[in-house]
């Protein structure tokens, strides 16, 4: 089941997802906007595909021709310093930005920006009292922000994603999305914001905060503030109707467990959560904060090394990328894991298989058009006697590949032989798909060899 999101009215907030702002700290900086003095322009704001829905490529990926556009961006604040926490962090007062090279801290002018790219994450602290921790694939910026907002000088604003705030101040805090406000004073809590949705959440690891619901932002009608207490979530979407997800009911406050139960329901369209919740998760063990382990699935990869001179046509390499299932089979296989297909084809690397659509009929197009059935040959399939997950992964790939008329067999080999396969000739004449699982949610920090 989809969430059933009901909308009533007209909704006329298109870009703002999430407003922090800071009451009060200090006094404005001369530099902020006055009252009665006309807002920031408006920034355009990047968009960026759903990694499922990305569309085939022209030729096989290169991953030194595809490189990472930054995704996240952020208006800085007077008095704020930026540091990074995982690369690529970029920083400056214009574009193009450098790039952080150190964990350093650096303090930035008033509208300086800050960018990561899908890897890398942030940290914006701001008056010395507010965290900001900017995870992978948000947007931040303070164009969006509304006048009344923006006249402090103190804004941020985020048009989707997860971004965690650490409120040590002792003033004020209120965040704001298309759908919710949320305010609170001192604690520890994070709010998401999922845009094809609309869909706004807020979970609360320390501390309270006061919640409230958008019916028509653009009217002003909103919801009476409720209180949202430590170990609970909370959501909502604009509208008269509150949402209902998987049976649960939104503008409730609702225990942190049922987070298992709404997690179904959005991983597919939104597969970054899992990212978020182990990125929130990590953060917290840094910083001394409490945070509840079951909301982070366990991590995993299963690799797939390509060897033989068969790979060597990228058309086959295109009917491999899109031809197989990569996002099914390790859903259908592990589902409350967050487990990530990469690939290796002769000198490539592809970190993530699912962001390929898959698209059965174009594969048997590309193998036809490669005339892979005149020499057709088996493909072995090997794998650890010693890993059951890579040889769980090598008959579900046996199974994809029979879906493409491609004959294949299952090898488990001892790890002497699995290392010798390894070293042979990338373009030798026996085709071969060297699978191999590690993480988290196998058991193992790293690939078996």
């Amino acid at each position: 089941m989809k969430p059933r999101i009901g909308f009533h009215g007209s909704i006329f907030w298109t870009a703002l997802a999430l407003i922090l702002i800071l009451q009060s700290c200090t006094s404005p900086s001369s530099e902020s906007t006055q009252a009665g003095q006309s807002p920031p322009a408006a920034t355009n704001t990047p968009t960026r595909s759903i990694p499922g829905r990305t569309p085939l490529p022209s030729s096989t990926p290169r991953p030194s021709e595809t490189p990472l556009a930054p995704t996240q961006v952020a208006v800085i604040t007077p008095d704020s310093q930026v540091r990074r926490l995982n690369p690529a962090v970029f920083a400056g007062q214009g574009q193009p930005l450098p790039e952080v090279a150190s964990d350093s801290a650096i303090a930035l002018e008033p509208g300086g920006l800050v960018t990561t790219d899908a890897q890398g994450e942030a940290e914006v602290l701001i008056q010395g009292c507010l965290k900001l921790f900017i995870f992978q694939e948000v947007t931040l910026q303070r164009s969006t922000c509304r006048r009344s907002d923006t006249e402090s000088g103190l804004a941020v604003c985020s048009v989707g994603g997860m971004t965690g705030v650490l409120n040590q101040c002792a003033n004020q805090v209120d965040i704001q999305t298309p759908g919710s406000s949320t305010q609170t004073k001192g604690t520890w809590f994070a709010v998401i914001y999922l845009p094809a949705d609309q869909l706004s959440i807020v979970q609360v690891y320390e501390g309270a905060v006061d919640v409230s619901a958008a019916i028509d932002p653009s009217a002003g009608q909103w919801t009476s503030g409720s209180r949202l207490e430590a170990g609970n979530l909370w959501f909502t979407a604009p509208g008269a109707d509150a949402p209902v997800i998987n049976g649960i009911q939104g503008r409730q406050a609702q225990p942190m467990e049922v987070w298992q139960a709404l997690r179904p329901e959005l991983i597919d369209k939104y597969p970054n959560l899992d990212k978020w919740m182990r990125a929130a998760r990590q953060r917290a063990g840094q910083e001394d904060l409490a945070f509840p382990d079951f909301l982070a699935p366990p991590a995993g990869e299963v690799h797939s090394q390509f060897i033989g001179q068969v790979w060597r046509d990228e058309r086959i390499q295109k009917a491999m990328l899109v031809g197989v299932d990569w996002k099914g089979i390790v859903r259908n296989s592990w589902f409350d894991y967050d487990i990530t297909p990469s690939l290796q084809i002769l000198g490539y690397t592809i970190p993530d298989a699912r962001i390929y659509p898959y698209n059965r009929d174009d594969a048997l197009s590309l193998l036809s058009e490669a005339n892979y059935w005149q020499n057709a040959v088996t493909i072995s399939i090997v794998a650890h006697e010693t890993d059951p997950a890579g040889g769980q992964f090598a008959n579900s790939l046996q199974s994809a590949l029979f879906d493409l008329d491609i004959n294949s067999e299952v090898l488990q080999v001892s790890d002497a032989q699995f290392e010798e396969l390894r070293n042979l000739d990338p373009t030798v004449d026996s085709p071969f798909i060297l699978v191999s699982s590690s993480g988290e949610a196998f058991g193992s920090a790293s690939p078996a060899n």
